[in-house]
């Protein structure tokens, strides 16, 4: 079975010294791995907007557009 990770302790407000040490729990995105990031973050953004938009203007969007975005 594989090991639990550890997850970090709770920071309290304030204490930055403390903050930077949890970094060492979840390493950071590659470059290319925060463009991946932004583009799926852009796309949700614009999904949403969509389906707002479809709703305040009772648009009937079809299953398969739905689920496209």
């Amino acid at each position: 079975m594989a090991e639990a990770r550890r997850r970090p302790e709770p920071v309290e407000p304030g204490n930055a010294s403390d903050l930077l040490g949890t970094n060492r729990f979840h390493p950071l995105l590659s470059a290319e791995d925060q463009v991946e990031l932004v583009k799926r973050i852009d796309a949700g953004v614009y999904a949403d907007h969509l389906l707002r938009e479809a709703e305040a203007s009772g648009w009937e969007l079809s299953a398969e557009r739905r689920r496209g975005l």
